[in-house]
């Protein structure tokens, strides 16, 4: 991960950062996406989520903002996530098999 190191740490726990990415495609934790357009900010532990914008993931686009404190320690806060798809069995399935303690 950009931000947590292997042993769950924030690399930057010192830094202030910001961050505006567009890449594509994009793999990540077994997961791969056609596009990602990202705008965000991390600071003393709290994520600002200006724009995510993940497309081509399971043949769902999918859209978020908002804040995660305690990041990524205990991380806690409000999303709001929208998730576009003809169907949504390819994308559950897809997060069924990489994270199977997780209910959907």
């Amino acid at each position: 991960s950009i931000f947590v190191s292997d042993k769950g740490a924030n690399r930057f726990a010192s830094s202030d950062l910001d961050f505006q990415i567009k890449a594509g495609p994009v793999s990540a934790g077994g997961l791969t996406a056609d596009t990602v357009d990202t705008a965000l900010r991390l600071r003393d532990g709290l994520l600002e989520i200006d724009r995510l914008s993940v497309g081509g993931l399971a043949g769902a686009s999918i859209s978020a903002t908002g804040r995660i404190k305690d990041f990524p320690a205990s991380p806690t806060g409000k999303l709001d996530a929208s998730v576009v798809a003809v169907g949504l069995k390819p994308l559950i399935d897809v997060a069924a098999q990489h994270y199977p303690d997780n209910a959907v």
